[in-house]
């Protein structure tokens, strides 16, 4: 994630991560109903994850995510390396 003037941040996944960028923080996200409720902020919050599960099943009725794209509750450990980068 750099800055215009090039200088900014590496994140390095181990292993590799699930990485997303929002002008929104996420109690933005939890409250609005529709997007055009949010308004983008002046900063840009970052999110670092593991992994995710699956958003729904194969169909749009409740079904739920195939076993695949399932994480099962239990203690997960990662990490990760933040560098800084110069472009």
């Amino acid at each position: 994630m750099t800055r215009s003037d090039g200088k900014g941040i590496e994140a390095v996944g181990m292993p590799l991560l699930s990485v997303s960028a929002h002008r929104y923080t996420t109690e933005d996200m939890e409250e609005a109903k529709h997007l055009y409720e949010m308004q983008p902020r002046d900063f840009v919050t970052i999110n670092l994850d593991y992994k995710q599960t699956g958003a729904g099943g194969d169909d749009s009725w409740g079904a739920r995510p195939c076993p695949q794209y399932t994480l099962e509750p239990q203690a997960y450990a990662y990490s990760f390396r933040l560098r800084p980068v110069s472009r």
